[in-house]
């Protein structure tokens, strides 16, 4: 059967160590009834490597279209979806799978009678609802950058109406697809609500390689002399950086322990609050921004710590919280989106109310105090996350679904 994969998270024809997507490519050009196409944004041109045939679609390469999809966002369909459809027609695939429903390759559903299946990742209707802290508007930062930057001010309103249109446009894919794939009691509940129509099936992701390697090999490091906290978040308002550095000063304030928080994927954290902070910076409350890195020096300093925290305001299957379950280490999270489907309270992890810092600085010191349930609830994780995402059985439940969109498209 002819799969072709569309997807906006590949660079190049390069997808070792491009994340979960790469991972699910690697397993899926394994199988010898699969003949795999790639479809993506980006340039280059057309190229096979490892039997995969890649389609970059670079209609962003003119300064003109760059400046016209800037500043109308709707520009961007426009430019993509008549790429995306002639390399459909040239591929002439069984079945398309279109990785995100935000995008706009979910907007092909309506152009081709070829079954198409989305694979829900983040919802951005949700995400743009939760997309600023507490106490904090889109005015207020507009505000804050037009003093520093005028235009990174105007530059961050542009973006956030970009945003919002894609948020608009996602609410248009999930209604008027058929096939959707998700993994979490919550974007199954999205999908019911905008399409009751819709056939949902329940398929994991496939996790980065190194991880199963580790699986389970995480051990509590007992009592230390600076506790090892650490996180995962991206730049994003809604993902809780307000919240590490609102927490952290808690700890400083009230406990008498010494740590070390370190945060991947930010170089940095201005989202505080001077009424629990007190105005410190990151580096006064021992909050370390340690940017973005490969797959191995994560996976290493996940092993090194002693619990992984997950702040975010609205998620849905973060793979940083499966990464670090599949390793072993227990994990406190906030109870917000699907986190609930992952993170089992008092079972495999613990769950805290959304920007709530007194409750997540008091669950911390809960399992400093008990290394016993933290060891518990993070070898839980371990077998939980091992199951869960299990490559085998995920390409299976794939091609099981490959199998019967193509039965049901011939049957018509």
């Amino acid at each position: 059967m002819k799969i072709l994969l569309f997807t906006v998270a590949l660079q190049g024809t390069d997808y070792h160590g491009a994340g979960w997507i790469a991972s699910f490519i690697e397993n899926l050009k394994k199988r010898d009834d699969v003949s795999l196409g790639v479809c993506f944004t980006g340039s280059g041109s057309r190229s096979t490597v490892d039997g995969i045939e890649f389609f970059p679609i670079d209609v962003f390469n003119s300064n003109w279209n760059r400046l016209k999809r800037k500043f109308s966002p709707a520009k961007e369909e426009k430019l993509l979806l008549p790429e995306a459809l002639r390399i459909v027609e040239e591929f002439r695939p069984d079945v398309i799978h279109i990785f995100g429903s935000e995008n706009a390759f979910g907007l092909m559903t309506g152009f081709t009678d070829i079954p198409c299946v989305i694979h829900l990742q983040g919802i951005l209707p949700a995400y743009y609802n939760a997309k600023f802290p507490p106490g904090t508007s889109k005015k207020d930062i507009f505000r804050k950058m037009l003093l520093r930057n005028p235009f990174s001010a105007f530059n961050f309103l542009r973006r956030d109406a970009m945003y919002r249109h894609s948020a608009v446009r996602e609410i248009d894919v999930i209604k008027k697809g058929r096939y959707f794939t998700g993994r979490t009691a919550w974007d199954r509940g999205i999908v019911e609500l905008l399409n009751p129509e819709a056939r949902y099936f329940d398929i994991w992701e496939v996790l980065r390689a190194g991880f199963y390697v580790d699986g389970g090999k995480w051990r509590n490091h007992g009592k230390r002399d600076v506790l090892q906290l650490v996180s995962v978040i991206s730049p994003s308002t809604f993902k809780g950086g307000d919240l590490i550095l609102k927490t952290a000063a808690l700890l400083k304030k009230y406990a008498d322990i010494q740590f070390q928080w370190q945060v991947f994927g930010v170089t940095s954290l201005g989202c505080d609050d001077t009424f629990l902070t007190a105005g410190k910076t990151a580096k006064e409350l021992d909050v370390v921004p340690a940017g973005a890195v490969d797959a191995d020096t994560l996976k290493k300093a996940l092993l090194d710590s002693d619990i992984f925290i997950h702040p975010s305001y609205i998620d849905n299957s973060p793979n940083s919280v499966c990464e670090a379950q599949l390793l072993g280490l227990p994990v406190i999270a906030t109870d917000v989106g699907g986190v609930s489907s992952l993170v089992q309270n008092e079972i495999n992890g613990i769950l805290v109310p959304a920007n709530d810092p007194f409750m997540l600085a008091s669950r911390i010191l809960e399992l400093v105090s008990d290394p016993e349930k933290a060891s518990k609830l993070g070898a839980k994780s371990a077998t939980d996350a091992a199951l869960r995402h299990a490559p085998d059985s995920i390409i299976a439940q794939t091609i099981d679904l490959y199998k019967s969109l193509i039965t049901n498209s011939t049957a018509k």
